[in-house]
């Protein structure tokens, strides 16, 4: 047996038409899945414009700064934000995890803003804390009762 002629017909094999056929429909198929699963982040997106409109002008507190402000996906949106005073840092390292939440959650928006009504329940707004460098905490903002 020649490899080279065993070669081309395994080619031929694997090209035919059928095959050909085959992977184009589970291609397109997987395309399809893929896109089933976005969700429309039209809500997140008017949320997070609300906050960079109304959120104390990049301020979470005279002190905290808010760096960053990110759509994770259509029900997630973190707010990242520098603590740059160095004795909130240690006073904010020397907590629990459940203090330091508890302390993240001083930068969530007020239980009388606007931005609830945006997000409702569906979307969850987090907070992470951080100085320079490292990370603090995280919290996550509850919605007001109603």
């Amino acid at each position: 047996m020649n490899p080279v002629i065993d070669a081309l017909n395994t080619k031929r094999r694997l090209l035919s038409p059928w095959n050909s056929l085959v992977v184009g429909a589970a291609l397109s198929l997987a395309l399809l899945l893929g896109a089933c699963g976005e969700a429309d982040q039209t809500k997140a997106r008017e949320a997070v414009s609300w906050m960079r409109m109304h959120k104390y002008d990049g301020q979470a507190n005279p002190i905290w700064k808010i760096t960053k402000l990110e759509i994770k996906d259509a029900e997630n949106i973190v707010v990242e934000i520098l603590v740059p005073n160095e004795q909130h840092v240690d006073a904010i390292r020397s907590k629990s995890l459940i203090r330091k939440a508890m302390i993240a959650k001083y930068a969530c928006p007020p239980p009388t803003a606007a931005i609830w009504d945006i997000v409702k329940d569906d979307i969850q707004i987090r907070v992470d804390l951080h100085d320079h460098s490292v990370p603090l905490g995280s919290g996550i903002c509850q919605p007001p009762k109603q």
